[in-house]
């Protein structure tokens, strides 16, 4: 999937900080004296950093633990350099670089190659640069990267493949005119200096690319795709010297046209003394008010100091002092984001954004008021040195112990960081603190005023009189010069305002505790109402721990309004910790509060010193969440609001929702819980969460730098702080699935007011046996390519096509999707549902060799290292709690993978999807715009359906 990434290097941080209350705020400018390696012991990460002679700049990444290798190409262009008269251009080219190359001209050589040897490619366009990336497994390295550098040495352009590729760009883009952040980021954009590169449609569609060519391709190529201005990352278990081999023999072909980086004028947004506002009628009933200010500066450069983040975290903030904090308990706002990016080399722009109330909505400039009241108290204060020294600190503890990550996300950050940053840090620019640069810090506040701003409202009842000319939107736009717009240069500061307090989460103390003599999880709590494992890491040494909690409920609490009054208190109590919250996420800790499928799901992952302070307070609050009534109906309003939004997502989130509707049980749809939820009441929520605790079932796992006795400790404080209890013969609620045991095909059909349909089936066959989840695993490394070459590339039946295998408890599957902008549901299954049947015979067809490539990959697969902590964790406590497989399931399935034929696989692929024995699941999906020609379904009514059949 080429996924648009619309602004790069985004530095937001989602209001949630501090507290404190209106006294002065004793901001000890501690210093961190830090006891943290400059490298992990157990990191053998080596770097090399090099440049080509034509120029290329190539990061150089080896490290023997890695399960992938990968590497990503930056290009230092992105849709600001369209051509007016070809918008969409460089976000076009990206998608016709991946269908062929004169020495691999097949249109679909590439990604086989990669799903055939268990790998995945990618690329986005940004503003300012478009980024390729792909990963595999070590052993099929050199073969991707031969592949891949011909992407920029020469790409073939055909014209058969130009118009195809032209629909699936329209397709994306029809994908996207739902999304109310891309038709406001478009908005804003349209509305920012005549002239200026951020005046363009960055995306592309049919009307803007029609008068592309193959000529108009090769131009554009020639002029941007230079050796000189991209960057290369390749990342592999190989050495740094047979990667370094690669790179030379692979990219020094690519062309140095000596191409000057792009300059763009750094102003884009005239200064008018003039209130500039923007109203636009959003998709989903959902009020925003945000606030934009370009930054002439060049951000990059201020990689050192990160004024940027510094910034985001005080505008951010969400504690006590904090701008959020004051608009909700003026009842005007429920959430916040500020922060900033670079556009260019040279420009960028700060931005707040807040989902307003109702009362917010019609107070609007009030809010605007708070918000220039708030940039005035940072203008005043000094600057916040803890906040920095907090950051640096946060960056050297990160530098040392966190999870860098690995294949694509990480080389197309190395690949990114090379252009824009000095090639000697690009590994750890992020980490990167050095001075203090009050100065810059100044400069970025200095252009957050009211004649740099542009200024957007959104809601559904707005008033408008255009109507935006690529996502169709409604909008107004007008220039005032009123008494409201001058007071905003000269705010009073509101009282309880001020900055951030030092955060109380950021650890400082990293024992990695003795080691005990067991591999294996060990049940350490195991009586009535608890069941506990703990389990000690030896694979990383890191002074880290995991919690993770599900407090399974009675069966009573699995009926729709209990479900319903669960969402809310949940709700509540996520509302009433969140300003404590934030600190710990700032301090590297990461936690949830959510409902689950049996019950209530708490997890805490992060540094020892800080996971006992963070679970206390989620206890604590889990008792005695504090929450208003008048903050109580702003959150039902979200609340109901984002069920309500649903019929407004993604055709195939909707659709997804709908096959979960049909195999889980109890599962409640969004427009269920809608209607359930509309006459909850404060007073119910108390009453419902009153008496929670007092008969649950305690389900969990500790991981990590933790010993027996303090694992026990913990689990004691947190039962203790809940107040938990056990009644004996109490039936819990157990997540059940649909049984089927015969021959059936279900068939759904459902008209939506999506402008896509989306086709959804899924096989269902076996019992996840270990020869069913060999026999899905090999073939979902089978299925993917074909699938998507035919329905996407060749059929251009819209932009997401996938394929690929799942498994549940009792059973394997393999599910395939299209969703289409341009064809029915009805259309899009007869079609697939052909190419489907085809598809065993394709498999018989396969040589030896791709065979046992196919087999090697699913291997590879079942051989990946955890890359965290956190992810052992999660792989520990699925095992126990979820899939309830042996903790060496991996190695049960490799042996049987190791043994299978392809014969066997054939055989199991040609039972699950024959017309005779297919147990199966179709969901047709029927957009607005499009009509179904004659009826298949045989279920009409899901409930009833359910009603009628058994779930185990």
């Amino acid at each position: 999937m080429k996924k648009i990434y619309l602004l790069a290097f985004i530095l937001v941080f989602n209001s949630n900080l501090f507290s404190h209350t209106n006294q002065e705020i004793n901001l000890d400018y501690k210093t961190y004296n830090l006891n943290v390696p400059d490298k992990h012991p157990l990191d053998k990460t080596q770097y090399k950093k090099i440049i080509l002679d034509n120029k290329l700049k190539v990061i150089l990444v080896s490290n023997p633990d890695f399960n992938m290798s990968a590497a990503s190409m930056h290009v230092n262009v992105g849709s600001i350099s369209n051509p007016s008269e070809h918008q969409g251009l460089a976000h076009f080219l990206e998608h016709m670089l991946f269908l062929g190359t004169e020495k691999y001209p097949n249109v679909d050589d590439y990604s086989s190659y990669l799903a055939q040897n268990g790998g995945y490619s990618n690329a986005y366009t940004t503003s300012n640069h478009t980024n390729y990336h792909f990963e595999v497994y070590h052993n099929s390295f050199e073969g991707a990267i031969d592949r891949f550098s011909q992407f920029f040495i020469s790409p073939l352009f055909t014209d058969e493949f130009t118009e195809r590729e032209m629909n699936a760009v329209n397709s994306e883009h029809q994908k996207n005119l739902q999304n109310d952040w891309r038709r406001m980021y478009q908005l804003k954009n349209s509305h920012m200096k005549k002239g200026h590169p951020t005046n363009t449609f960055s995306t592309g569609n049919l009307e803007t690319l029609k008068n592309v060519d193959r000529r108009v391709l090769v131009d554009f190529y020639n002029r941007y795709y230079s050796s000189n201005i991209m960057c290369l990352s390749l990342l592999g278990s190989d050495s740094i010297e047979q990667l370094e081999s690669w790179a030379r023999e692979y990219f020094s072909e690519v062309e140095n046209k000596e191409i000057p980086y792009n300059s763009f004028d750094p102003v884009a947004l005239d200064e008018k003394k003039l209130f500039r506002l923007l109203k636009m009628v959003p998709v989903k009933d959902e009020k925003y008010l945000s606030l934009s200010f370009p930054i002439p500066l060049r951000l990059y450069e201020l990689y050192g100091s990160k004024p940027l983040s510094i910034l985001g975290s005080t505008i951010g903030h969400e504690g006590s002092g904090s701008l959020l904090s004051l608009l909700k308990s003026k009842g005007l706002a429920t959430s916040l984001s500020g922060g900033g990016s670079p556009s260019s080399r040279d420009f960028g722009s700060s931005s707040i954004t807040i989902e307003l109330t109702e009362e917010g909505l019609k107070n609007y400039e009030q809010v605007v008021k708070y918000c220039f009241s708030y940039i005035q108290m940072l203008k005043n204060s000094d600057y916040p040195l803890h906040i920095f020294k907090e950051e640096k600190a946060l960056g050297q503890i990160g530098w040392a112990y966190s999870d860098k990550g690995e294949g694509t996300s990480l080389a197309l950050s190395y690949a990114n960081n090379l252009s824009f940053y000095p090639m000697d840090i690009a590994e750890r620019v992020d980490y990167y603190y050095d001075k203090p640069n009050e100065e810059s810090y100044r400069q970025i506040l200095s252009y957050l005023r009211p004649d740099n701003m542009l200024c957007l409202l959104s809601d559904k009842g707005l008033k408008t009189d255009k109507v935006e000319t690529w996502y169709g939107t409604k909008y107004s736009y007008l220039e005032v010069n009123s008494n409201f717009y001058k007071s905003l240069f000269n705010p009073s500061i509101e009282s309880e305002m001020f900055l951030p307090e030092p955060n109380e989460f950021i650890p400082e103390n990293f024992r990695i505790v003795p080691k005990f003599g067991f591999k294996e999880p060990q049940k350490i709590v195991d009586k009535k109402g608890e069941e506990i494992y703990l389990a000690q890491d030896n694979m990383f040494k890191r002074p880290k721990v995991v919690y993770n909690f599900n407090i399974n409920l009675p069966l009573k609490y699995s009926e729709l309004n209990n479900s319903v009054l669960l969402d809310f208190y949940i709700a509540c109590v996520n509302e009433s910790i969140n300003e404590i919250s934030y600190p710990a996420r700032l301090a590297l800790l990461d936690y949830s509060i959510a409902p689950s499928s049996t019950g209530i799901s708490v997890y805490v992952s992060g540094y020892n010193e800080s996971t006992e302070k963070l679970l206390s307070k989620i206890s604590e609050h889990l008792n005695n969440y504090k929450i208003t009534e008048e903050r109580f109906e702003n959150l039902k309003a979200k609340i109901l609001k984002g069920f309500d939004n649903h019929k407004l997502t993604d055709a195939w989130r909707q659709t997804r929702s709908i096959r979960d509707q049909f195999l889980k049980n109890p599962y409640f749809s969004p427009s269920q819980k809608f209607q359930a939820g509309q006459t909850v009441t404060l007073e119910q929520v108390r009453d419902f969460s009153d008496d929670i605790f007092t008969n649950i079932f305690l389900k969990g796992l500790v991981y990590g730098n933790i010993s027996r006795l303090s694992a026990i400790k913990e689990i004691k404080k947190f039962k203790m702080e809940l107040g938990v209890g056990f009644t004996k013969g109490t039936e819990f609620i157990q997540e059940q699935s649909l049984e089927i045991d015969q021959a059936e095909e279900i068939i759904y059909e459902t008209k939506s007011i999506s402008n896509n349909s989306c086709f959804w089936k899924q096989y269902i066959y076996g019992n996840n046996s270990v020869d069913d989840f060999a026999a899905s695993s090999l073939l979902q490394n089978f299925i993917r390519t074909p699938f998507y070459t035919e329905m996407r590339t060749k059929r251009q039946l819209g932009y997401i096509v996938w394929a690929g295998s799942s498994s549940r408890k009792q059973s394997t599957g393999l599910y395939f999707i299209i969703q289409s902008n341009s064809t029915s549901a009805d259309q899009v299954s007869d079609i697939a549902n052909s190419f489907i049947a085809k598809m065993p015979n394709m498999f018989r067809s396969m040589d030896s060799k791709t065979f046992k490539m196919i087999k090697s990959s699913a291997i590879d697969k079942l051989l990946e290292k955890s890359k965290s902590i956190s992810e052992e964790a999660s792989k520990i406590y699925s095992k126990l709690y979820i899939d309830m497989v042996p903790s060496n399931w991996e190695e049960i399935v490799i042996e049987r993978l190791k043994a299978l034929t392809k014969d066997e696989v054939g055989r199991v692929f040609e039972s699950a999807i024959s017309k005779q024995e297919q147990e199966s699941i179709t969901i047709l999906f029927f957009g607005k715009d499009h009509d179904k020609s004659s009826s298949k379904a045989n279920v009409k009514d899901i409930e009833f359906f359910k009603s009628n059949r058994d779930y185990k």
